[in-house]
């Protein structure tokens, strides 16, 4: 019993190992991819425009772009041919535009596989305005700064110096002051007066009666208390002796 247990499980890790050799030795299979990137829906063209976008399947054949009005829905035109090169965000045709009239369209990009299936892209509302002027942008108006006005110069009037004529003039002649100025007499301040008990004689002292009687009374005073003062002492030394 444990030995069909174990050839069991060897079987299966072999069918196991061997779907998943298959699988990773099998080729990846490559993405399919249909799409316009430029133009995209409502742009507006003119010229010879670029289709840019990608085309590629696992089983390719080819693609074709075609292009149909607005005004005629249903109808398709091959833009170019058919193309046998996959490709993958690039240029997938050029659109002459001035080969149609000026209208509304649409596009329609179609990747067929050798069954003969496809996957298809559309891109609608692109105008063609080949007859329309170019938009020309509208220039911004700028601001004109506003010339402030110089402040006048004060212009100085030059002065004339008046002509002295010495001497007599002639009937003739005709002295004119051109100009007079005022001549200022510089006044010279006031000396001040000096008062009567601030008046010294050069070379002498000044005599104050007051002062002079104040001193004398004074002298008079120490002269006669220096005398009692020796009479004093007099006294004193008869009395001891």
């Amino acid at each position: 019993m444990a030995k069909r247990i174990y050839l069991n499980s060897l079987i299966i890790c072999l069918a196991a190992l061997i779907l998943t050799g298959s699988a990773l030795a099998a080729p990846p299979e490559q993405q399919v991819r249909a799409e316009i990137t430029s133009p995209r829906m409502n742009a507006v063209v003119r010229g010879r425009v670029q289709i840019l976008g990608s085309a590629q399947h696992h089983d390719f054949q080819f693609y074709k772009i075609e292009y149909g009005s607005a005004a005629a829905r249903g109808q398709w035109s091959i833009i170019g041919d058919v193309h046998p090169n996959q490709v993958s965000d690039g240029v997938l045709a050029v659109w002459d535009t001035l080969s149609v009239p000026d209208g509304t369209y649409s596009l329609r990009l179609q990747v067929v596989d050798n069954t003969g299936n496809y996957k298809e892209y559309n891109v609608t509302g692109i105008v063609v305005a080949n007859t329309q002027p170019t938009p020309t942008p509208t220039a911004t108006p700028t601001s004109t700064p506003t010339a402030t006005p110089a402040t006048p110069t004060s212009e100085r009037t030059p002065m004339l110096t008046p002509t002295v004529v010495v001497g007599k003039p002639t009937p003739t002649e005709e002295v004119v002051s051109l100009l007079s100025t005022p001549t200022s007499t510089p006044r010279s301040a006031p000396t001040p007066t000096p008062s009567p008990g601030a008046l010294a004689t050069p070379g002498r002292l000044p005599l104050n009666p007051s002062s002079m009687g104040r001193a004398f009374l004074l002298g008079t005073l120490m002269s006669g208390a220096l005398f009692a003062i020796i009479g004093l002492f007099m006294l004193v030394r008869r009395a001891i002796g």
